[in-house]
């Protein structure tokens, strides 16, 4: 990131800005830090320390690692089988994603999680900013294929369908709305009905399709990810990828979706408004285990050494979903 001539070296969490410069991902980096390998001038690293790299000095296993230090971006798509789960637990026999990602090069990571239960598509890639633009709030969506078993063919005038359309409130008292529904193939089974609809979300939050269909009163028997964005599990020839195969993603597929997702140029201000946001935070009323009254001094002068001013930060795609299973 340039400004003025000059590279702004943006402060950052620990556990980021290791990941961002080295091959450690999920169970592997929270490993070094149990294991005390990160050092910060001199000190033990917390994973949730903030890093000021004018003025600090990383070290994972006594070898610097420095803010220009890059390592090269993969991506893939996987179509994740049922009864494994999302997660990378470093034990290849494991029902986990570990069978892959150990074919994989070190520090790839999913973007998001699928629950147990669902299939279908996952991105896996080692670049954590593309992961945080794609999990941003209203960026990305996502489209799901969704088997409902009810007692007669399920059309799209169908009460329950338009209440996906117009929105459902779930007990909590939040709501979410589908963007779009198409109605798929239909099929007999037993004595009911089979039918297959497509759902749209520009949400990510926990379960949310599950809980969509429950507020729904639909049948859901089975649930499975078709698309991330532009990203589907068809190759260029309209070929879906097999259960429990992976591909690499194309240059084009990358770029398209970082497109969507606001741009590679959006990763800096993103981050910058970050920032500017923890200087909002009120210590005193809401104490911070991460943040501090002297971090927020830090970040404070680091805005003027770089003549931002930090309330003029915004980014309209700063808020990210959480990565819970869908």
């Amino acid at each position: 990131t340039e400004m003025a001539g000059s590279l702004i070296m943006i402060p950052t969490l620990l556990k980021k800005y290791i990941a961002d410069r080295t091959d450690l991902r999920g169970r592997n980096l929270e490993d070094a830090f149990q294991k005390q390998r990160v050092k910060v001038n001199g000190s033990v690293g917390c994973s949730k320390k903030m890093i000021f790299p004018e003025e600090d000095s990383v070290f994972l296993d006594d070898i610097e690692v420095t803010y220009d230090q890059t390592t090269e971006r993969y991506y893939y798509i996987l179509n994740k089988p049922a009864r494994f789960e999302s997660t990378i637990l470093g034990n290849p026999s494991a029902k986990s994603l570990d069978r892959w990602i150990q074919k994989l090069p070190q520090g790839t990571s999913p973007i998001g999680r699928l629950d147990k239960a669902t299939t279908g598509l996952m991105i896996l890639t080692n670049d954590g900013d593309l992961h945080h633009a794609v999990c941003s709030k209203g960026q990305v969506t996502k489209e799901y294929a969704l088997t409902l078993k009810e007692s007669k063919i399920i059309e799209l005038d169908d009460p329950r369908i338009q209440s996906l359309l117009q929105g459902v409130i779930f007990p909590d008292g939040t709501g979410a709305r589908a963007l779009s529904v198409s109605i798929g193939s239909h099929w007999k089974h037993g004595e009911h009905m089979n039918t297959i609809i497509y759902v749209s979300i520009a949400e990510g939050t926990w379960h949310i399709i599950r809980r969509m269909s429950a507020a729904a009163q639909l049948r859901l028997v089975h649930l499975h990810r078709v698309r991330v964005g532009n990203i589907t599990l068809l190759d260029a020839d309209g070929v879906e990828l097999p259960v429990g195969e992976m591909r690499e993603l194309t240059t084009k597929e990358v770029e398209d979706l970082w497109h969507l997702a606001g741009g590679r140029d959006q990763a800096t201000p993103r981050r910058i408004a970050a920032l500017a946001r923890i200087l909002t935070y009120d210590l005193d009323a809401q104490p911070s285990e991460e943040i501090s009254h002297q971090v927020q001094e830090r970040i404070r002068k680091w805005f003027e050494s770089v003549k931002i001013k930090p309330e003029e930060c915004h980014h309209p795609f700063d808020d990210v979903d959480e990565e819970m299973p869908e």
